[in-house]
Parts: structure tokens; sequence; C-alpha cells
């Protein structure tokens, strides 16, 4: 059996109601729901969602952290185990996709998942059907095939092919009651990953263009969404973010990413927030690449290439002037831009950035980060 490499999809207003016609083809009876705590009724999902659910069998899993970690992970795998269910549904953000993720894979190993994280272990793919439907519009968590966990406070990524829904659901009903801030923060996670994907050492010209159309549509509609927002923007960001996700599905994160793990299992940053603080600072970063520091072997010319296009993507003519629109669209918005603004130890904060930096991730930016350049960028970041 060759692996997908993306879920069939249905992605537009009242895309939700095709969860009945997809019960009946999955001939589900026990579903194992995975959602947030008080997100799935605070979005409107729950009774959207309810009525459709009448004829099954339901066991809600929502009793776990905003970073999916090991012990909730247990917890999650016991329930499952219990209940035995015949399909699972993930409805919410990146967290409760990524939980019902790790649940869905883990079952069926044979091991504490723990160690067969921290030792490697070849993982054996699900066997039932799996359905994810997002209530924000930044993970992309629906598109991808890996999701992270967080084992003592140390951020790591599970990959494999079974890991990716067999359908996902993208109805921009499901956001219409996000808060401002949670727009804001999942927006930005979707930039960051977008801009990220395109400039990755992994991109192809088909991962690009997917990329490039969520770039543009997310910086046309992402301030509109926040501040003032109606069924267009709802709707442009919830498939810019699909999008997004299916990007990064093929090239993975980078930097940016790479540096924000330890915000957020530190200090309570959110993701969104986190990766996007440095996100303005690697586009001049990765334009100033070398020879001497070059990682993509389509050379320099070719990376500098990159980083104009996706300047021009965003509107600007040069990379100076993107950096500064990236930095000037999250004040819009209402995300910090410096380290004072977010209210953490500035000091050591830098330092566990630069001590558990992901060097996965650090492995896909077009240019090298150092330790010596990165504690520079970190440092002017007031």
């Amino acid at each position: 059996m060759i692996p997908r490499t993306a879920p069939h999809t249905h992605v537009g207003y009242r895309a939700i109601h095709h969860l009945s016609d997809l019960l009946s083809v999955y001939s589900a009876r026990t579903v194992f729901l995975v959602t947030g705590n008080r997100s799935f009724t605070s979005s409107g999902a729950e009774d959207i969602v309810r009525p459709m659910l009448l004829s099954c069998d339901i066991r809600r899993f929502y009793d776990f952290s905003v970073n999916p970690n090991i012990q909730d992970l247990r917890h999650g795998l016991d329930l499952y185990r219990q209940y035995k269910p015949d399909l699972i549904l993930a409805i919410g953000g990146g967290s409760v996709i990524d939980m019902a993720k790790l649940i869905s894979i883990f079952a069926k190993q044979n091991m504490d998942p723990e160690q067969d994280v921290l030792q490697h272990r070849p993982l054996t793919g699900r066997v039932i059907p799996f359905i994810a439907a997002p209530t924000t519009s930044g993970s992309g968590s629906e598109a991808t095939q890996f999701a992270t966990l967080y084992i003592n406070q140390h951020k790591y990524s599970v990959s494999h092919h079974s890991l990716l829904p067999d359908v996902a659901i993208v109805d921009p009903e499901l956001t219409y009651r996000l808060p401002p801030l949670l727009t804001a923060i999942s927006g930005m996670d979707a930039l960051s990953q977008a801009i990220e994907s395109y400039w990755s050492v992994r991109s192809t010209e088909e991962s690009k263009r997917t990329a490039r159309a969520a770039i543009r549509t997310i910086t046309d509609h992402l301030q509109e969404a926040v501040h003032h927002p109606t069924n267009t923007s709802r709707f442009a960001l919830a498939k810019a973010s699909h999008l997004a996700g299916r990007a990064i599905n093929v090239t993975r994160t980078t930097a940016p990413h790479a540096l924000s793990y330890p915000l957020t299992s530190h200090f309570g940053v959110p993701h969104g927030q986190a990766v996007s603080l440095t996100l303005p600072h690697f586009l001049i970063f990765n334009y100033g690449v070398t020879g001497r520091d070059l990682v993509d072997q389509r050379g320099v010319a070719y990376v500098e290439d990159t980083l104009t296009q996706i300047s021009r993507d965003l509107g600007c003519r040069t990379v100076r002037d993107a950096s500064i629109k990236l930095q000037n669209i999250m004040r819009n918005v209402g995300l910090a831009t410096t380290f004072a603004e977010l209210h953490v130890d500035k000091g050591r904060a830098i330092q566990l950035v630069l001590d558990e930096m992901n060097t996965e991730r650090l492995a896909n930016n077009p240019r090298t980060p150092t330790y010596l350049l990165m504690k520079s960028m970190l440092d002017a970041i007031a």
C-alpha cells in the first residue's frame, strides 16, 4: 500500500455536514471524540455536530493540556483501549488534532509511548478511520503526517504516514467564534509555516505554489479577520491554513519553529506567538547566506531569489521591507515582537532557546544557524 500524501478533504461552508455521510460510509457505531475542554462548546461545534452523532455511542476525551504531553497521552490511550472505538473524530485546534493522532497510532504499539519516542522505535500504522475538523485557522494539523508531543518539557515530533487523517473537514463556520487574539496567534502560525515551507531545503515546485497561495491569502486577510471578521476573511484563513499544512507536510518547518519550542514549554508562550517572534529576523538572516554557510544545495542565488519572492508575496520590494512588514502585521493584530512584550526573563529565555534548539528543524533551514549567530539575533530582539 502506497502511503497517502494528503487526506480526502472537504473545504467550504457547511463542509462539516459531510460528517453524517462519512459516519455512514465508515459504518461508525462507536466514536472516540477528541475535543478541547471548552472550545468544543464555545466554537459552536458541539451544537452543529451533536445531532449528527445521535446514532453513535460516543466517548469524549478532552481533559488534556494545551500542549500534548506524555501523561495526557497515556490517559487518552487508557480511555481509548477501554472503549475500543471503530472511528476517531477530532474537532478542535492543532493540539486537539495532534492528541487524536498520537492516540490513533500509539494505541497500536506494544510498548509505552515514551520509550517508543525516545528510542525511535518503528511504529505500526493505525487501522481504524480518523476524521479531523479544525476549529482554528493555524496549525494545519489536519493536513500533516506528524504530531507534537512534549516529554519532560522537551518537544518531540512523531512522524508516520498513518498520522495523516483519512478525511479533513475544513469548515470556516467552526472558526466564527474564535476570539481576536486566538485568530491572530493561529493566523501567524499558518503564515510562519507557509513562509518556512517556501524557503525550506526540502521545498518542491508544488509545495512552493501551495505555500505562496497561503502567504498571499493570509497577508491579505489576517488583520481583517482579527479586527472586523467577515465570512470572506474567515473562509480565506481556513483555506490558507490548510494549504500551509499541506506545504509543511512536504517540507517540514525550519529555524523559527526550531527556536520556538522552549518558549512554549518553559514560559507558556502560545505556539503561533513563539514562532512568529523570530520569523521576521530569519528573513534577513537567510538572505545573508554565503557559500560558507549554505545548506540548500540549489545554491546561494537560488536562496536569495527565494527570499526575494517571499518578500514580493508579502507585497514588499526588499527583504528588509518584508521583515518590517511582518513585524507591523504582528503589532497590528496584538502580538508581541520583543521579549520585553512577552514579559519573560530575556536572558534565561535566550539561553534556554539556544540550549534546546530543535536540530531536526534547523537542518531544513537554507542557511546554517550557528550558536553565535543565533545568540546575536536573539539579543537584538529587545
